[in-house]
């Protein structure tokens, strides 16, 4: 009566092949490997293959396959480091807690954007250019009543038969522009309001020249009013 096989002890598809601290074989599969030697040699002792031999190569390579699969299906060390490293930066960002480089880094374009800021002088509006750089124009004559125009500084009053009335800008946004009025005829000129303050102060009139040919005045906006900042009669000397 012949021997039969002493089958070993199946190693589970689980334990891993290649052991990681050593880098060789693992215990077990070197284990289930020489009892798989030891059972085979004695067996080819007591008695010939037997006809069943086929069927038992078919069940271990199954295992070599599960083992193998199982090798191939286990998690990989690279996966598993990037896996850590997205859950590290969720819990960054979940905290609020930034690396140092990157907090240097956005402090210096803040710092940078703010010194962008203060050295930038505030944008000015078309009116207040005007009014802080008047054009440099001509003189320009008037023969009727009229309105200032934008690029007029210099205006001479040449009006005839009756009073000029001159119609300003508006005092509140032509802050520090400057008017300066002579008179080629004897006839007073005035504003069309109430809006230019005398020499010397007090409330704004309309009055701007007398009737006397040769008459000026420089009229300044505060904002408010036009204010007569120097005014002269024909052929006086200014000192």
């Amino acid at each position: 009566m012949s021997v039969p096989l002493n089958p070993t002890q199946l190693t589970p598809p689980r334990v891993a092949f290649i052991d990681d601290r050593t880098g060789a074989i693992s215990r077990e599969w070197y284990r289930f490997f020489l009892s798989l030697l030891t059972a085979t040699q004695n067996n080819q002792q007591e008695t010939q293959l037997a006809p069943d031999t086929s069927s038992l190569l078919a069940s271990y390579d199954a295992v070599f396959a599960d083992a193998i699969q199982g090798l191939e299906s286990a998690p990989d060390c690279c996966s598993e480091t990037a896996s850590l490293s997205a859950e590290v930066n969720e819990l960054a960002q979940t905290t609020g807690v930034v690396p140092p480089a990157a907090t240097e880094s956005a402090l210096a374009v803040i710092q940078s954007q703010l010194q962008a800021l203060a050295l930038a002088p505030p944008p000015l509006d078309e009116l207040a250019i005007r009014a802080l750089t008047p054009a440099a124009t001509a003189p320009v004559t008037k023969v009727a009543d009229f309105t200032v125009a934008d690029n007029e500084t210099w205006i001479i009053n040449n009006k005839s038969g009756s009073t000029c009335t001159v119609t300003l800008p508006s005092a509140a946004t032509n802050s520090g522009r400057y008017l300066t009025f002579q008179n080629n005829q004897a006839q007073t000129l005035v504003s069309a309001s109430s809006d230019v303050v005398p020499q010397g102060g007090g409330a704004a009139t309309t009055a701007i020249l007398t009737n006397v040919s040769g008459n000026w005045a420089t009229l300044v906006s505060d904002g408010t009013n036009w204010v007569i900042m120097q005014a002269a009669s024909f052929n006086t000397l200014l000192y």
